[in-house]
């Protein structure tokens, strides 16, 4: 009976840790670790399912790529047209940078996500959202 019941845990053992390595992600954006809710956040700013790895992004301009390779492999449109907008108005305000809200501490990328208003947050490599 010992036996039986052995084997049957060692079985559910392993029929059970393939189901739960598949549902957990790995990500990481500048230098942080996503949590669920920014793994989906990042799913719907690609459009797609992102991959596990090691990513950056450039909350100014919207470009992104893979850590250790300065290439850009691509553009997140939402930044890109927030930065777009904030340039502008900066341009039409007579502001000397065209910068998002930047200062030597971090850097605040604001815009619309899914029909929400979104702020991004980086400071020292952390990233933080928060939508409406």
């Amino acid at each position: 009976m010992k036996k039986l019941f052995g084997l049957v845990l060692i079985f559910n053992c392993f029929l059970l840790t393939p189901l739960h390595a598949s549902e957990e992600r790995h990500i990481h954006v500048n230098g942080e670790h996503l949590d669920r809710q920014d793994i989906v956040l990042m799913d719907q700013l690609f459009g797609k399912t992102v991959a596990n790895g090691f990513y950056w992004i450039n909350f100014q301009t919207g470009h992104w790529g893979l850590e250790a390779n300065d290439e850009p492999l691509g553009v997140i449109e939402v930044i890109r047209q927030n930065y777009l907008q904030q340039v502008a108005q900066q341009s039409q305000s007579n502001e000397a940078k065209p910068e998002i809200n930047m200062s030597q501490n971090g850097r605040v990328v604001s815009g619309k996500l899914n029909g929400q208003e979104c702020t991004f947050v980086s400071v020292g490599g952390t990233t933080v959202k928060s939508c409406d």
